[in-house]
């Protein structure tokens, strides 16, 4: 949809090294260790590690003409060109799984949302560049806890396509739900 473009652009990192697509923000997020709260399920009980995540992301493969120098004994090199590696890029986000909780303000007398977890839905990395498996349903890769992320969130910038010399941060466009969305 037309209004979750700012979470999906920039796709190339021509843009600047400070705009960058809702996904990179978060990988970047993790492996700089500033988020922390990844978890596996959206009930937020059991953390992901780093290691976890990353292994999720790339996928190596041998190819037939590599598992024939490996089986005439000899070895293959890191970056040889019988090894296929292949990983989850922002361009493959297919959207994002989003939980909140609705509260009364008493004070204020308002009905609000406070947002609780975010996590990006890829298609598999097993099965991503197989025609047999590519209308199957997208896998969550992880979990962040949005009120650890905040602070993250808040730094990055996002596309503003009314006026690209005034972007607002992925914190804003996240808290006052200027996305598209499906109920679940």
């Amino acid at each position: 949809q037309r209004v979750n473009f700012p979470m999906y652009y920039p796709i190339e990192a021509n843009l600047g090294p400070d705009r960058k697509p809702l996904y990179d923000v978060l990988k970047e997020g993790m492996r700089n260790g500033k988020i922390t709260e990844v978890y596996d399920s959206g009930y937020f009980t059991t953390k992901k590690t780093l290691e976890e995540i990353e292994k999720s992301l790339k996928k190596i493969d041998t190819t037939d003409g590599g598992k024939e120098i490996i089986n005439a004994g000899e070895k293959l090199e890191a970056d040889s060109e019988f090894i296929n590696v292949t990983e989850i890029e922002a361009y493959h986000v297919q959207g994002y799984k989003i939980k909140g909780l609705w509260y009364f303000d008493k004070r204020q007398g308002e009905l609000k949302y406070r947002l609780q977890g975010i996590c990006p839905l890829v298609p598999d990395v097993n099965t991503m560049n197989n025609e047999a498996n590519k209308n199957d349903d997208p896998v969550e890769l992880f979990w962040v806890y949005f009120p650890a992320a905040r602070d993250i969130l808040h730094e990055a910038k996002a596309f503003n396509e009314k006026n690209s010399a005034m972007p607002f941060s992925f914190d804003h466009l996240l808290n006052s739900r200027r996305f598209g969305a499906v109920v679940y």
